[in-house]
C-alpha cells in the first residue's frame, strides 16, 4: 500500500511539473467594439501586451478635435488661408498633445505589426506563449481557463 501511494504521489508531481506556465500574453482588441476585460492576475514575470486596434481611430479623432480648437478645419477653405494653416499646424506639431498622439500611434503601429506577424485577423484575439491563440473571447480569465483546459 505504501508503495502505491508513493507512485501515485510521484505521478501527480510529474503532471504538475509538466504543466505549461503562461510566460507571455498578447491581446488584440478594439476598445470600442470588442474590448477584452483584464480580469486575470498573472505572475509578475509574465509579459502582457495589450493592443487596442481602436487606437488609430481614437487618436485621429483627437487630432481633429485639437485642430478644430485652433480654428482649423480640413476642407476646400484650407488653401485660401495657407499662412494661418501652416502656423497653426506648426504650433500643434510642437505641442504636448501632438507628442502624445505620436506615442499612441507608435503603440498602434507596434500592435499592428505584431498582428501581421502572428496573422491575427479578428479581434478579440489572445495569444498565449507565442503559440496558443484564443479568438472571440473577451475575458483574459476565460482565455486562461481555455488554455489550461486544452493545453495542460
Amino acid at each position: 500500500m505504501k508503495r502505491i501511494f508513493t507512485m501515485l504521489l510521484f505521478s501527480s508531481l510529474v503532471s504538475v511539473v509538466s504543466a505549461e506556465e503562461i510566460r507571455s500574453v498578447m491581446v488584440w482588441h478594439d476598445s470600442d467594439l470588442a474590448p477584452v476585460k483584464e480580469d486575470h492576475r498573472f505572475d509578475t514575470d509574465t509579459q502582457v501586451h495589450m493592443f487596442d486596434m481602436a487606437l488609430q481611430r481614437t487618436v485621429e479623432g483627437q487630432i481633429n478635435e485639437d485642430l478644430k480648437a485652433q480654428g482649423l478645419t480640413f476642407g476646400s477653405d484650407m488653401g485660401s488661408n495657407r499662412d494661418r494653416t501652416k502656423e497653426a499646424l506648426r504650433a500643434y506639431m510642437s505641442s504636448e498633445a501632438f507628442e502624445a498622439a505620436g506615442q499612441s500611434l507608435k503603440a498602434f503601429g507596434y500592435g499592428l505589426s505584431a498582428a501581421m506577424q502572428y496573422r491575427i485577423e479578428r479581434v478579440p484575439s489572445i495569444l498565449l506563449n507565442d503559440r496558443y491563440l484564443v479568438v472571440g473571447v473577451n475575458s483574459l480569465d476565460e482565455a486562461v481557463s481555455i488554455f489550461h483546459r486544452e493545453v495542460n
